[in-house]
């Protein structure tokens, strides 16, 4: 996952993990504060957390309602949501050669188009020293939805991952990495209870 320079506004972090599908939990990071909310309608909840937002953080909300800011966010799904694959790379290709050959490989996997396919590798050293490439794949036509989704509530995804991805994700939130090991397991805790509400909704 990239790096990201220091922003001055809120970070978010939308949680779509299914069980139930269309459940979904919102976390915003500033300066130490982390603010959730869980439901099904996303521009409630955003809409709920921006108003949390500033009234925790009232210099913020000034600079705001002055010069409305782009908040950055991270879309996460958990990691049975993406397809996965790992083959052997070769020690003289490039990262084009990498990315092209993954995306080739993805699309003979997965029955579709390259150009259908977003797509993220990690290349690994074994033991023995051979090169291999990890791949996350998933339809572009998903992730263009969240970007259109977000861009709807002035939000601008700039990451789109899995919930494994902790490290990545504590230094894109601003978080120290017990800090976003807790968070998850926050999550992960509540899920019964979400369940249990959705079938008493029923």
């Amino acid at each position: 996952m990239p790096s990201f320079l220091r922003l001055s506004a809120p970070r978010w972090a939308i949680y779509a993990l299914g069980a139930p599908s269309d459940l979904l939990t919102v976390v915003v990071v500033k300066d130490g504060l982390v603010l959730s909310q869980t439901g099904k309608d996303l521009p409630w909840l955003v809409a709920e957390l921006v108003r949390e937002c500033k009234l925790a953080l009232p210099q913020w909300a000034r600079r705001q309602s002055l010069k409305p800011q782009t908040m950055a966010a991270a879309w996460i799904v958990s990691d049975d949501q993406l397809f996965g694959f790992e083959w052997p790379c070769s020690p003289i290709w490039g990262p084009l050669d990498i990315e092209a050959e993954s995306r080739l490989e993805a699309s003979a996997q997965m029955q579709l188009p390259p150009a259908q396919l977003a797509l993220s590798y990690e290349v690994c050293r074994s033991t023995e020293r051979a090169l291999s490439v990890k791949v996350n794949v998933c339809q572009q036509s998903k992730v263009d939805a969240c970007i259109m989704q977000l861009q709807a509530l002035d939000l601008q995804l700039q990451v789109f991952t899995t919930q494994s991805q902790v490290a990545g994700l504590a230094a894109f939130l601003g978080l120290a990495l017990s800090a976003q090991q807790a968070l998850h397991q926050r999550i992960d805790s509540q899920k019964p209870a979400w369940l249990a509400q959705g079938e008493l909704a029923c």
